[in-house]
């Protein structure tokens, strides 16, 4: 137990760290340039200088296009890489299209689309053409536009993953926690104690991280079959909830037990059912999302109704803990959804992983301890 609590701390302060050593800003890359200024837009041919980053006002259904005439032959070759994929962002050449968001055969909405970026490779040429950029906005909302990057394919793939630590380090320390309690299940089983929540623990956040990964932008954008990883992502996102639902189950007892056992179904079936209908039917995924979002809110509600109760007939620390790890699961969990459905903000994934990483810290220390 005190090996465990030791290097369950030693986690916590190397993740801190290298949290730390995410949000730190390094100083720009000399390959790597931000085009911030340089873009105006032409209404009725008169000229309206913009600095980016900006909120371009437009009305609805109306373009925008922005552009540049800053750019000279030595930046030939290079990946011009920006926001906007979420507005359909078009990247021209002059006349020439060097870039256009094409849907693969897993359709995207418009929080998805947002956590990509538009890498183009601009032509040899491009000292004596117009830059541009054409985007639409979406119903009733301005375009929130980031300035874009200019430099050499190495330095711009550093500077996505660069953007996407949080996400990297939320990933690997799932995948650290989850090897520490299958290891402690192991070690447990060994001397005959069957402690079956670290390996529900453990199922969790691999099929956490699983998600995280095929969920990236960065596997989206650099992943060999990205199509195929959507869909794994969808399924790990609709399964996930089940490990803990039988973490729950194996805590609580009597009747109780009914309440994980009934959403364990109703996981299963919807997976099932989704799975169905994207097959048969033709079902987009992303139109049968809202329906998952809201098995996952109804369970962790479920999930933490049942430990009360539990905890009102039979006291506990332990208890406390663990009411308290889905209390910040369902409060995570919330803010996600409002930043997904209601403000359309693409790190919404950031502030969800975070809630499961925090959740799990609760839930191993209840154990260990």
């Amino acid at each position: 137990r005190r090996a465990a609590e030791t290097l369950f701390l030693l986690l916590i302060a190397a993740m801190a760290l290298l949290l730390a050593a995410g949000l730190h800003q390094r100083e720009p890359d000399a390959a790597l340039t931000t085009l911030d200024t340089g873009w105006y837009q032409l209404t009725d041919g008169v000229r309206r200088e913009v600095t980016l980053p900006a909120a371009l006002p437009a009305e609805p259904g109306q373009t925008i296009t922005l552009y540049n005439d800053t750019l000279t032959d030595s930046d030939g070759g290079k990946v011009l890489s920006a926001r906007g994929v979420e507005y359909g962002i078009e990247i021209r050449a002059g006349e020439t299209l060097l870039y256009r968001y094409e849907d693969n055969a897993f359709p995207k909405n418009a929080q998805m689309k947002g956590r990509l970026w538009a890498d183009a490779e601009l032509p040899d040429n491009i000292g004596g053409q117009t830059l541009s950029l054409t985007l639409t906005p979406l119903s009733g909302r301005a375009v929130a536009l980031a300035a874009p990057v200019l430099g050499t394919a190495p330095a711009v793939t550093g500077h996505h993953i660069q953007s996407s630590l949080f996400s990297i380090g939320m990933m690997l320390a799932m995948l650290v926690l989850a090897v520490l309690a299958l290891l402690i299940f192991f070690y447990m089983s060994f001397f005959g104690i069957r402690e079956r929540r670290f390996l529900d623990v453990a199922v969790f956040l691999l099929l956490c991280s699983l998600w995280c990964l095929t969920d990236s932008g960065l596997y989206q954008i650099y992943g060999r079959d990205t199509a195929a990883g959507s869909v794994v992502s969808f399924y790990a996102f609709m399964t996930m909830p089940i490990p803990m639902v039988h973490f729950v189950r194996n805590t609580v007892s009597g009747r109780l037990r009914l309440v994980p056992d009934v959403c364990i179904a109703l996981f299963c079936a919807n997976a099932l059912a989704q799975g169905a209908a994207y097959r048969l039917l033709g079902v987009p995924f992303i139109a049968m999302l809202p329906l998952t979002h809201l098995l996952l809110t109804a369970g962790v509600a479920a999930m933490l109704t049942a430990l009360l109760r539990s905890y009102r007939d039979k006291p506990a620390p332990q208890l406390r803990l663990r009411i308290a790890a889905f209390a910040a699961l369902g409060a995570f969990g919330v803010a996600a959804l409002v930043l997904y459905w209601l403000l359309h903000i693409y790190w919404y994934d950031a502030v969800y992983q975070f809630g499961v990483l925090l959740f799990i810290i609760l839930l191993l220390y209840g154990l260990i301890g």
